[in-house]
């Protein structure tokens, strides 16, 4: 199978998995669907970095607008579980009311609406592409961005002090590329490793900080703060770590 027919192959699962993680988000009792949705959104948007201009644009502009629609959500959402963890349920159930009238509003959303549109269009494009053009869909451009996304993250992480949230971007969006990427690509299964332990402990941090920012203005969560706080410490300590370690293994 050459290039072409992988990109096309994995296109089609992801298109599945994103239609799929849409139907799941109105439905209560799908613990899941928003991550799987913004999951299935993160690897269609490394998959189109290779296939540029297939349609105008459209597809990239709705999978951009539907991350920006769930961010509120997926924050909310991350709030919920803890507060559940810590067995703070007078705290959880109103937000939880309301992360679910949160995800019947995205399901019914018109930005979710234009997805879907660009979505369904996006499979006879991508054929209608590659009769076109002989080389298509230049698998090329993904090493070349992969190279330039790495080449950033390494940079900044002989920052000091590190920039914790950048570099956390910087690693999500190497590890849904590498995801995609029909070739071997640039890491080794050290390096793997690595890029995903980094992303969980620099995620646990910032999660934390923005639970505590939060509980500035919501007096409800300030009962969690100390445990934050004493949390915080810890999740600095290990992030810190990780990105060092991240930053060896990206040397070799």
């Amino acid at each position: 199978m050459d290039s072409a027919d992988v990109i096309l192959s994995r296109q089609r699962l992801l298109s599945g998995a994103l239609t799929a993680a849409v139907q799941r988000l109105s439905d209560a009792d799908e613990a899941n669907a928003l991550h799987d949705l913004r999951v299935a959104l993160r690897r269609v948007q490394s998959l189109l970095v290779l296939l540029p201009d297939v349609d105008g644009g459209e597809l990239s502009w709705a999978v951009r607008e539907t991350i920006r629609l769930l961010g509120p959500a997926r924050d909310l959402e991350s709030l919920c579980a803890e507060l559940e963890r810590l067995g703070l349920d007078a705290v959880a159930v109103p937000r939880l009311r309301l992360l679910r009238r949160m995800r019947r509003d995205i399901a019914r959303s018109q930005t979710l609406h234009w997805l879907q549109q660009a979505l369904a269009a996006w499979p006879g494009l991508a054929a209608a592409a590659r009769q076109r053009d002989a080389d298509w869909p230049h698998p090329h451009r993904m090493a070349r961005q992969q190279q330039r996304q790495l080449k950033t993250l390494r940079q900044g992480l002989e920052m000091a002090p590190v920039d914790r949230h950048a570099i956390r971007l910087l690693v999500k969006a190497l590890r849904y590329s590498d995801r995609v990427y029909p070739e071997p690509g640039l890491f080794g299964p050290r390096q793997r490793a690595a890029l995903k332990q980094a992303q969980a402990d620099v995620g646990r941090w910032h999660d934390t900080m923005h639970w505590l920012v939060l509980a500035e203005s919501e007096d409800d969560l300030q009962v969690g703060v100390p445990g934050w706080q004493a949390s915080m410490r810890r999740f600095e300590r290990d992030a810190d770590h990780s990105l060092e370690q991240l930053r060896q293994r990206l040397l070799r």
